[in-house]
């Protein structure tokens, strides 16, 4: 049924075209979706511009970039629950705000945030979010960045902005952060983002041995919050999340399936500097 609005078109032919499997023509796509033909034709070329849908010889079908996102949003469904658990230990076990981060391509993206009624203030921050690249200065972010050496790179080769007085800047310096986290499995960082605020964070790894996200816990440093007594908390919550979530029957593909990580020491990062 044409509902005459742009995103009601474009799910529509999403629709038609995922129920004709592979005989989806401008003519069956008409007919199906009940749309001007000429508007079939636009929208669905459109799609297939973006990679929504692929042109073949049968007619259109479903695009990689379609299914990259179902993929994804399987992803997300199943490491949320498999992290909830492990997300409400460290909050109980700390009382501290807890965030896990998902990489999705090049940007990261805050999944889940556990805290109490007294962290009002921070977690109404958006505490992770955006190109992966910007997030250099805070523990998810190097969590994340130094198991994509290609991307470190990227952010090692333009200038750093600094947000406090403690945020490192010098890429040199950065980098041995990178490398750090590879040789001991966690990133710590104080008040490198936000004054009176650090955090101590570990990433989550696929059965590939590549990274697909991280947990961290963030405090105000004192005597109750000290980010290094928990560096083993935060990197057992990392292990069993993706403990966890490669035995979730829901999750897509063993190629993106987590498993614990098996290897540190892998060396120095190189690169750009």
């Amino acid at each position: 049924m044409d509902d005459h609005t742009v995103a009601g078109r474009m799910l529509a032919i999403i629709d038609a075209t995922a129920e004709l499997d592979g005989r989806a023509s401008l003519a069956a796509l008409t007919e199906s979706t009940g749309i001007p033909k000429p508007t079939v034709m636009r929208v669905a070329n459109d799609l297939a511009a973006r990679g929504v849908l692929q042109r073949g010889p049968g007619g259109y079908r479903l695009g990689a970039k379609l299914i990259d996102l179902g993929t994804t949003a399987a992803i997300h469904h199943g490491m949320r629950d498999a992290a909830m658990p492990h997300l409400q230990e460290l909050f109980a076990r700390t009382g501290e705000v807890i965030v896990l981060a998902l990489l999705c391509g090049d940007d990261v993206a805050e999944l889940e945030r556990v805290h109490g009624h007294n962290r009002d203030a921070i977690a109404q921050r958006q505490l992770a979010g955006g190109p992966v690249t910007d997030a250099v200065t805070t523990a998810l972010g190097r969590c994340l960045l130094a198991h994509r050496p290609d991307l470190a790179d990227v952010a090692l080769s333009k200038p750093i902005r600094r947000l406090t007085a403690y945020t490192v800047t010098e890429p040199g310096r950065l980098r041995d952060q990178l490398t750090s986290v590879l040789d001991h499995g966690f990133s710590v960082e104080y008040e490198q983002t936000l004054l009176g605020w650090s955090c101590v964070g570990a990433p989550i790894l696929g059965g590939n041995g590549k990274v697909v996200g991280g947990v961290g816990i963030i405090g105000r440093r004192s005597a109750r919050y000290s980010p290094n007594r928990l560096t083993g908390a935060v990197s057992a919550a990392a292990t069993g999340i993706a403990a966890d979530w490669a035995l979730d029957p829901g999750r897509t593909g063993s190629t993106v399936a987590p498993s614990l990580p098996t290897q540190t020491g892998r060396g120095r990062l190189t690169g750009k500097a």
